[in-house]
């Protein structure tokens, strides 16, 4: 009875691994760096990651781009990801945010917001990760699916401990992950 207790458990809650390491410029295939190149041109602070999630490995780089912080994420054959903001709470639609709001006043006891990022994802289309791109940039966000990645530390009854949240534009519960830390990650000094 405890295993069978334990096993649905297991299975209800998706637990998220993902290690990165930071790399050289050099590194990141050159197909990445070309598609990028209009945004790296008008960026500074700009780091280089490669990432694994326990299954595959991808590419991200961070930057500081027209004084808003991005990360652009890539899968290892060279796709666009998505494109992740760094935004306040208070930037998100108005609906999203009351919505986003009420799911956490609701559902627990407490939580605090450690983390919020914009995600724009490309749309199921034709387009080319080169026209995305320059969509982005260009503040045109009709070919990109917008939606809101929270990490969150929470306490209820089910849940302890610190998450990552995927919402969409209006503020609806896409995805819910435990994040798992290694040691490494907390290391003290």
């Amino acid at each position: 009875m405890v295993l069978l207790l334990f096993v649905s458990q297991a299975h209800a809650q998706k637990v998220k691994q993902e290690y990165e390491k930071s790399i050289k410029e050099e590194e990141v295939p050159a197909e990445i760096l070309d598609l990028i190149r209009p945004m790296l041109e008008e960026s500074r602070r700009i780091r280089y990651y490669e990432e694994y999630d326990g299954e595959k490995t991808g590419y991200e780089i961070e930057m500081l781009w027209r004084d808003r912080q991005l990360s652009v994420e890539f899968y290892a054959d060279g796709r666009l990801m998505d494109i992740e903001e760094l935004i306040d709470f208070e930037a998100m639609e108005e609906e999203a945010r009351e919505e986003i709001a009420e799911y956490f006043e609701e559902d627990f006891e407490k939580h605090k917001i450690q983390r919020l990022q914009r995600q724009y994802t490309p749309e199921e289309s034709d387009d080319e990760d080169e026209e995305l791109i320059e969509d982005f940039m260009e503040e045109d966000r009709e070919d990109l699916t917008i939606r809101y990645e929270i990490v969150a530390r929470v306490k209820s009854d089910k849940m302890y401990g610190p998450y990552e949240f995927l919402f969409d534009d209006e503020g609806e519960l896409l995805n819910v992950q435990k994040i798992e830390r290694r040691s490494l990650d907390n290391v003290l000094y």
